[in-house]
């Protein structure tokens, strides 16, 4: 009786050993899946954010009703707007092809002024479009209604 007790204690530590072994490995691979499908996560984002900064030309579509802050190394520069607004839709490719030309020397902001009055509100806006410069000195110009695309270029370049 003593030995078939030792026998089955023997077999069930072998048996819990052996268990044990392939339970730290298959956990092992599975830390190592999930750290592949988070490398692989981070990746598609990094790519999706850079289609997305692509695709709109670098341009920041304000969409919180909250403070713009001038940026210390680059000047500012945004176009408050409506899709209402005829010379606003008029503008809007002058304003993207600028701000393609000129991305990474300048940060280029569109406020929807219906979606963020509040914005619009600070910066004085009461005719669209306006175009607004934060400089990076703490000046601020601005300059309404819709300009040809020379002029506006014009503008960028006395604020960088």
């Amino acid at each position: 009786m003593k030995i078939i007790k030792t026998l089955f204690i023997a077999g069930a530590v072998a048996l819990m050993t052996s268990c044990g072994s392939s339970t730290g490995k298959a956990v092992g691979n599975l830390t190592d899946s999930i750290a592949d499908d988070v490398n692989d996560a981070k990746t598609t984002v990094e790519n999706t954010v850079s289609q997305v900064k692509a695709a709109t030309n670098g341009i920041i579509e304000w969409n919180k009703d909250s403070e713009i802050k001038a940026d210390a190394s680059m000047p500012t520069i945004i176009d408050f707007s409506a899709t209402w607004c005829g010379p606003c839709q008029q503008f809007k490719p002058v304003f993207h092809k600028v701000a393609e030309k000129y991305a990474g020397k300048a940060r280029f902001i569109t406020v929807d002024v219906d979606a963020c009055p509040a914005v619009a509100q600070q910066y004085g806006v009461q005719s669209i479009p306006q175009i607004t410069v934060l400089k990076s000195d703490g000046t601020v110009d601005s300059h309404v209604g819709m300009m040809p695309e020379a002029e506006f270029e014009t503008l960028v370049k006395n604020a960088l």
